[in-house]
């Protein structure tokens, strides 16, 4: 992934002293900061910052109308063509006024430096934006640049959502924006209508499903493997996510891929953050995560292995009796089957 525009505004309620009222800063830039100004090490903090956090998942609507909307996609829908932005500072001015009329209206928030950038990915166009502020390792200067050799605080990141473009474009998507939850819920309420996003309640069993397909997908694509050792990925993958439930940690996208794809944990995690929209944090929903895992039974005389999605489709246990549809036999397995019974017959 590589960062394409990158712009810092700052928007901020200040107070002089205890006694001062209140005052509103607004500094909105005309240019772009200059990419080369930014660090190898604040690049990749940058590209890497909401994979690190758990966040919170949905679409654009308002209220529950998706097919109203808000403001701030209404501004993407102004400058985007497909993945690409016409004109990205403007973009970005008119939503940081946007984001003025919210620090006017909402007493309690203070805002800060207003970041966006714009960063692709192999499959994906998104645009990420942050309230941060300053810490003593951070520094930006009067206009708004960022200083060489200081990196900003991002572990402290007041606020953040990313967006990604190429899905958001997509009619059948439905979960395209990712947001960080704020320090409060007063805080994360007023920057969820602030994005315009609908949370979408059914994450975990979604995000299962996504850490599954990324799995197989890249054990089956990426590595050129055979099924049986796909299904090998996915049984390890199963036995580290039940170890992390049975002590009660978080499900970290970074630890799994280190355990289930030692040798190609980086690419793995590139691979499922950006290909299947993960999260660092991934939310489990131990229904799903049963089809990690398929059915099987090794006897003497027989030996049958089928994947949990087959049950109650094209196999079904009724009545103490397993019925296979014929359909999932090899063509010479169906045949030595009907000359077996018409002989038998």
């Amino acid at each position: 992934m590589s960062i394409q525009h990158i712009i810092v505004h700052e928007i901020r309620r200040v107070k002089e002293d205890k006694k001062s009222t209140e005052i509103l800063i607004s500094k909105i830039k005309d240019t772009e900061n200059d990419l080369s100004s930014l660090s190898g090490e604040l690049a990749e903090s940058l590209l890497k910052l909401f994979s690190k956090s758990s966040l919170i998942v949905g679409q654009f609507s308002i209220g529950k109308d998706v097919d109203k909307k808000p403001a701030f996609e209404q501004g993407l829908d102004n400058f985007y063509s497909g993945d690409n932005c016409l004109d990205f500072v403007e973009m970005t001015r008119e939503l940081a006024e946007y984001f003025k009329t919210f620090l006017v209206e909402n007493k309690s928030i203070t805002g800060g430096f207003l970041v966006f950038f714009e960063f692709k990915g192999e499959e994906h166009t998104k645009l990420a934006v942050a309230v941060i502020n300053k810490s003593n390792a951070t520094d930006i200067n009067p206009n708004l640049d960022f200083i060489a050799k200081e990196i900003l605080d991002l572990e402290k990141l007041h606020l953040g959502a990313t967006i990604n473009i190429t899905q958001w474009r997509d009619e059948f998507a439905e979960r395209y924006i990712r947001f960080k939850n704020g320090q409060s819920e007063q805080v994360t309420d007023y920057f969820q209508k602030f994005i315009g996003c609908e949370v979408d309640n059914k994450a975990a069993v979604e995000e299962t499903k996504q850490l599954r397909k990324a799995i197989e997908k890249f054990a089956s694509v990426k590595l050129n493997l055979p099924q049986e050792e796909v299904d090998g990925y996915l049984s390890s993958a199963y036995g580290y996510i039940n170890e992390c439930i049975s002590k009660g940690d978080d499900i970290v996208l970074g630890n799994l891929a280190k355990r289930v794809f030692s040798e190609h944990s980086e690419e793995f995690f590139e691979y499922a953050s950006d290909g299947h929209n993960l999260s660092g944090i991934i939310k489990i929903n131990t229904t799903e995560l049963k089809g990690f895992m398929k059915l099987s039974s090794k006897r003497k005389d027989l030996s049958i292995t089928f994947s949990r999605e087959l049950l109650h489709n094209k196999i079904n246990f009724e009545d103490d009796i397993l019925k296979i549809d014929s359909s999932l036999l090899s063509e010479n397995l169906v045949a030595e089957l009907r000359a077996a019974t018409v002989k038998n017959d």
